[in-house]
Order: C-alpha cells, then structure tokens, then sequence
C-alpha cells in the first residue's frame, strides 16, 4: 500500500481490527501440556531519545541494498530501530522515539524531530574506507551468567578494528569479505558504520554430511599458551594440570570432543612447558588483543609459533593472580579467527575451554526460553547460557544438541528427519551414541505474515552415557528425574520471544515440558506426556522408551491445499471513515493462524488468530 494509504487510513483500520480475538491461550491438564500461541509478546510502551544513525549494508552477492536505522543513546549505547515510523529518519537529528521492545530492537510507533541534522563538521571525523574480514567475538561472564558480543573488521594491512555496531544486522555473517566506511567512534578507534559493502560471503560452515556416519577424522592442532606478564608473579600452575584439562584425564577437552563427535573431531594438543613471560606490563583494562599479540610472541621465542596451530588459547593470570580485572572467564571469536583467552587458572576447565573452543568452530548459545506456565508462547525470558544438557549453556560439560552436531557436520543428514504433516511415529537413538539411525527430528512451523519456516522445533533422546552420565544423578524435590523423555528444543529459524535478546545470538533453545516445577533438569517430554501447539497443530507424543530408543509420535495437520479471500466493508470507502477487513479460509481441515499486516509489518495490537 501507498504511503499516504498508510497515514490516512491505518488508524481507523485499527480501530476495527483490535476487536478481533487473540491467541488461544496455553493451559496444563495433568500429563498434557498445551501451548504456542503464534503472537510474539512485546514489552510495554517506553519513550527514549537520541540521536539518529544510519547504515546502508549493500550485498553485492545477492544484489540487495538493506538500511537500518539505529538510535544513538545519551549513554553511547546503539539502539535498532525498527518499522514504517523509524524509516524516514535522517541521519544526525535528535529525537524522540516512542514504541515497544522487540529482542533488542525498539519497535517504533512514533517519532518526534527535536532538532534537526546537525551536520559533518557536528559529527566525529570521518574515518578512511577499510576493506577486511567481518568478525565477531562472544564475552562470556559465567559467573554473573551474561554475554556480549564484539564485532571487529581485520583490515588486510593485518590491522584489527573495533565496529561499533551493539548488534549484528541480519545480513551480515562473521568471515563475510566487506569494505566499511563511517567515522571514528568517540574512543579514537573504532569504526561507526554507515556503509558496508559485502564483497564475498564467508567460507561455508560444516553441513550434516549425507549417508552414513562418515569415517574420516579431522584432527585439529592446538596451542595452549601460558603466558604472564613482565610485571607479576606467574601463578602457581604447571603445564602438566593443563594438559590435564586439555588431554590426560578421563574428562578433558580432548576426550570430551573426541566422544561428542563419535570420533571425527580429534584435538592434538601442546601446551607450552612453562609460563612464557610478555613483553607487557599488566595491562590496566583486559585487552585481549593485546594480551594475545604479547602471549603470541613470547610463545614463538620459546619455539612454538602460533601460526602453525590450527587453533590458539591464551592462559593469562586472572585479577587475583595479579592480572588485569576482565570480569569475564572465557573470550572467543565466533567461526574465524580459532583464538580463545581464558581469565586465569580458575577458568581453565573443560566447561570453559570446550565451551570457547565451541565459539571457534562456529557455534553461539544453548539457550533456554522461559515462558512461565507454558513450554513456549505468550510472555516469555531467554536465559542465554540457560540449556543445563549443553556445553555450549553454562551447567555442565554435556553434549551439543542435535542441531549443533549437526551444523559441526557430526551426525548424518539422513538421521534427521523432517515432518511436514500428517502423523508418524519415530524411533529416535541416544544422541551419546555412535552409528544411530535417527538422532532428531525437525519440525518446521511458518507462522504469518512469515512465507517460510520461523518456527522449527527439534526433538532429541539423551541418556546418561559418558559426558552426559549426570542425567543418572538429577533430582526434583528428591525425586530422580526420568530419563524416558524427549528434549525439545527451538533451533533456527525461530522467532524471537523476549525483550533485551536477538534470536540470532543462540543456536537453540531448550523448552521446559513441566514447567510447574520451576526447573529445566526435568525438561524433557517423558512417556505418556503429550505437547501440543494448538495455534500451529502439532501434537508431540512420547509413546515408549527404554535405554537404546525411544519412540515419539508427530503430528501435523494440514498439508492440503487451502484457498483465502478477503473482502472489506464498506466497499468503496471513504478516507476517514472506518474499514473492517474480513479473511476467510477454506480447504480440508486447515490449520495455521490468519493475521493482518500493514505493508508486510505486524499491526501493534492486532494478533494472529488461529484457526
């Protein structure tokens, strides 16, 4: 529609519309639990003001051209504007915008001008174009359970600079050849954006590799480096306990690897004999960069050069060691480059380490979503380091998830199934086992205005083999948990749920199908429980199980073709004047949600209703 359609008649579309009925709630009953409404909740109304930036990020791969808006708080933090109200901003006015939270984007509703562009010569300098490498780094504070990510752009004179970006858009991917042009931040360093060319898009990641389980093992070599500064004590650690994290005891990073990929991953390890001292003092804020550089070089005068090493972890002394106070416990890039830091000898475990070393061969969170009284729908929280099966959570050294192994390229494209409708009852295997024949399925929802999946739920069987042999030790009010269950997790795509986090930040998210409890360690969907998401028909059932298989039952309504037409009334209308619209669809028992949009975007207040 027109943009003066847009401003002329929305509001009193609105009007009619908010009369219509919204999603079937979620309720519990006994063994069965309901859920999902197709509606993404939202935050409540809040009002903030800054000033306007604007990126133009242009793919010359795909030949498209996306501009963001972002709000530049008084606090420095990046704000991502989103719909029709953010979209005519320009860059440099100061304003006032009003609207609701959508993960970490502000949903706009309004917008007031309260000063005009100020200018270039009002902006800070402009900074020269640089063409690099697009890289992220994940933050991880297990200890006050929270994330960040860093976003970098590795110039080819071997340069590294920060981008202030606060989030990444979804056009971008880390490893993507770019050209960045913009201003230099206030810190004199970083880049602010405001043109990204994508030149090239990232070498691709492992994919779920076809047929059986392949027999080739990669082995990847990596370096540990001990490295204290020329200013303090080194801690008393030798290389023999690391190299007891790493490889020599029965639950190192090694072993732990070489049994979550049945063999295929293999991880050659040195450690440096001794503490190698850097060519730095303590430095008086956690620069990572510069640690590892320092780290780096002393390494390769001790006889162990970093660029020989598929992958590199920097040990440095922590705070009480002497060290610098980073308030972190692990760093790591996210796919390239394969560097880790690890925040003094308290951090240097297998929980740590793999979960960094995760980071460095393409993986983000094992999540958990929590949406109160219902496994999913409605108001809900994300926990990002929230999955208590996953390394890549914040628990316990257990397991990836089936989607991971399967974005690592562990298990079999053929031992994930899909079901798209209909009822079918599948035999899933222990994921801790090698040689299964089918390790998860998937089930895709397209929930409107969406025209492909946003919604795919994963269903796994865990057992307690190996890594995962504390499922045998889990307890709910001193009662052992059951382990005839399936876990359910969330995997992109998905949409996202809460306010203050993106979906893009985890790989998963874990479901809680006893949500009564008020704890994930009896998540799973367990024999004789059903999960039905009445919004989008699917119904999960766990018939059987025993130590080696489990038996679900899928279904999915639909799959027929459906026909929808909709008429308005009055009709012709007059500007001003009020306009219902009414959807009607037919077909063999159709199932989905009808929603009405205004040019492709959500109608605040107008939910989708299921049919």
């Amino acid at each position: 529609m027109s943009a003066w359609f847009r401003s002329s008649l929305v509001p009193a579309l609105l009007a009619a519309l908010f009369t219509v009925a919204g999603g079937i709630p979620a309720h519990a009953h006994g063994p069965s639990v309901a859920a999902a409404g197709a509606s993404v909740a939202m935050a409540p109304d809040e009002a903030v003001a800054g000033t306007v930036e604007g990126l133009s990020v242009e793919d010359l791969t795909s030949g498209t051209v996306t501009r963001y808006v972002t709000l530049r708080l008084g606090n420095g933090t990046a704000l991502p504007l989103r719909g029709p109200a953010a979209e005519g901003l320009a860059p440099g006015a100061s304003v006032e915008i009003g609207g609701r939270r959508n993960g970490k984007a502000l949903q706009a509703d309004y917008a007031q001008i309260v000063a005009p562009p100020r200018g270039v010569a009002a902006m800070q300098q402009a900074a020269p174009e640089v063409e690099g490498t697009l890289a992220m780094l994940h933050v991880d504070d297990f200890a006050g359970g929270t994330g960040t990510f860093l976003f970098e752009l590795h110039a080819d004179d071997g340069s590294r600079r920060p981008l202030d970006l606060g989030w990444l858009p979804e056009t971008l991917r880390s490893g993507m050849r770019v050209t960045v042009a913009g201003r230099t931040g206030a810190d004199g360093v970083s880049i602010v954006p405001e043109r990204i060319i994508v030149l090239s898009q990232p070498a691709p990641k492992a994919t779920a590799k076809e047929g059986l389980i392949a027999k080739a093992t990669t082995v990847s070599r990596v370096l540990v480096i001990m490295a204290n500064f020329n200013n303090t004590t080194a801690p008393a650690y030798t290389a023999t306990q690391a190299a007891a994290v790493m490889t020599t005891n029965s639950g190192s990073v090694a072993n732990f690897y070489n049994e979550a990929s049945y063999g295929q991953q293999q991880l050659n390890v040195t450690v440096t004999p001794t503490w190698v001292t850097m060519a730095i003092a303590k430095p008086t804020t956690c620069d990572y960069t510069a640690i590892g550089q320092a780290a780096g070089a002393a390494a390769k005068l001790a006889g162990y050069d970093p660029a020989t090493y598929g992958y590199v972890v920097y040990l440095f002394p922590s705070s009480s060691q002497g060290g610098p106070s980073c308030g972190w416990s692990g760093l790591a890039y996210v796919g390239f480059p394969h560097l880790a830091w690890i925040n003094g000898t308290g951090a240097f475990s297998t929980s740590v380490v793999g979960h960094e070393l995760g980071h460095n061969f393409g993986l983000l969170h094992a999540a958990y979503l929590d949406c109160g009284a219902a496994p999913i729908g409605g108001a809900c929280s994300v926990s990002e380091y929230g999955d208590r099966f996953d390394i890549m959570g914040n628990v316990r050294p257990m397991h990836f998830n089936a989607t991971q192994k399967s974005i690592l390229g562990w298990i079999p494209g053929t031992s994930v199934k899909t079901h798209n409708s209909g009822s079918t009852t599948y035999t899933l295997s222990p994921i801790e086992s090698a040689g299964g024949a089918t390790y998860a399925v998937t089930i895709p929802v397209t929930i409107p205005p969406a025209t492909s999946p946003n919604r795919t739920y994963w269903l796994e069987y865990r057992q307690p083999i190996g890594f995962d042999s504390a499922l045998s030790t889990l307890q709910v009010s001193g009662v052992p948990v059951r382990l005839d269950g399936a876990q359910v997790r969330v995997a992109k795509p998905f949409e996202t749920y809460c306010g203050g986090c993106d979906s893009w930040s985890d790989d998963t998210q874990l479901l809680d199908m006893t949500p009564s409890t008020a704890t994930f360690d009896d998540a799973a969907l367990v024999v004789g429980q059903n999960f039905t998401d009445t919004a989008n028909g699917i119904s999960i059932t766990v018939t059987a199980a025993s130590a080696s298989q489990l038996s679900v039952q899928v279904t999915k309504a639909g799959g027929g073709a459906t026909a929808t037409t909709v008429v308005s009334s009055p009709n012709p209308s007059m500007s001003g004047t009020s306009v219902t619209f009414t959807a009607t669809v037919t077909g063999v028992t159709p199932t989905g949600v009808v929603a009405f949009t205004d040019n492709g975007s959500a109608i605040a207040g107008c939910s989708a209703v299921a049919l």
